[in-house]
């Protein structure tokens, strides 16, 4: 009996550490974000992007400064694939697997209405680029999620503008677009191919699409070297949530052969 409950322990040890040696494969660490704020002056030892290594991923936390309207942002990777190339031989369609940042324990009240600040909103934005750290400064697709003080979400969608081109239109969606389903402390996001014309972008519950030629395809020349920039964009507050989640085909946050759950079962979508 005492052999048979040794080994029973044994095997509940291996379970255990097994399924913490998955999980710890694929959460992002601290060592693959970086600070990349470069513009207006901004000194990264100004504390304003603080990071740390969480048991869920990576920490971050944005602090509010009322005078800076681009607000802070990381680089989260890079090098990100979702042609269609297969380059690393995995059998694997890039652009379906498409690219999926999942943050969680968010924080980003909003302040109450006030004769300075009529509407005030907390902010996330999420961008893929294509050169690393792209945000307005690169070819890039900026998702700018916005909470106000009633607990209201509203997404719009942004077109980067590269070093060459004049600013332009930022905006790709006409305003902004309505999110029906509230995001609280949990947002899923993601964006893969859906058919030769269609992305299809999902924000927890909602959903909207980008055409490919006009504003996918015309902001990436190449598709297999994209990075991510996470951070906040003209926000009324601190924001600050845990990056638990972050991968794209041949992502080095996980092993594509050996993904997990979630990669599963968005792979059979």
């Amino acid at each position: 009996m005492k052999k048979k409950l040794l080994a029973c322990l044994s095997l509940m040890m291996v379970l255990i550490v097994g399924m913490s040696l998955s999980v710890s494969a694929y959460q992002p660490g601290y060592d693959g974000l970086e600070d990349i704020r470069w513009f207006g002056g901004y000194n990264p030892d100004s504390g304003l992007s603080v990071m740390s290594d969480v048991p869920k991923g990576v920490r971050c936390v944005f602090k509010y400064d009322a005078t800076i309207m681009w607000a802070n942002r990381v680089v989260a990777g890079w090098d990100y694939d979702i042609s269609d190339t297969d380059s690393a031989k995995k059998g694997k369609i890039p652009s379906e697997e498409g690219i999926y940042v999942h943050l969680t324990d968010l924080k980003w009240d909003v302040p109450k209405p006030s004769p300075a600040n009529k509407e005030p909103a907390s902010s996330i934005m999420i961008t893929v680029a294509a050169t690393q750290g792209g945000w307005s400064d690169g070819r890039a697709l900026m998702f700018w999620i916005r909470k106000d003080s009633t607990g209201h979400n509203v997404l719009c969608v942004l077109r980067g503008t590269d070093p060459n081109e004049s600013v332009g239109q930022f905006v790709l969606n006409p305003n902004f677009v309505d999110l029906d389903e509230t995001i609280g402390n949990d947002l899923h996001f993601w964006m893969r191919r859906t058919d030769a014309n269609t992305w299809t972008i999902k924000s927890t519950g909602n959903v909207i699409t980008l055409d490919d030629k006009t504003q996918v395809s015309e902001r990436f020349i190449e598709m297999n070297k994209l990075a991510v920039s996470l951070g906040t964009w003209n926000s009324s507050s601190a924001v600050e949530y845990t990056v638990s989640e972050l991968w794209s085909y041949n992502c080095i946050e996980y092993d594509p052969a050996n993904p997990p759950a979630f990669v599963k079962s968005v792979r059979s979508q």
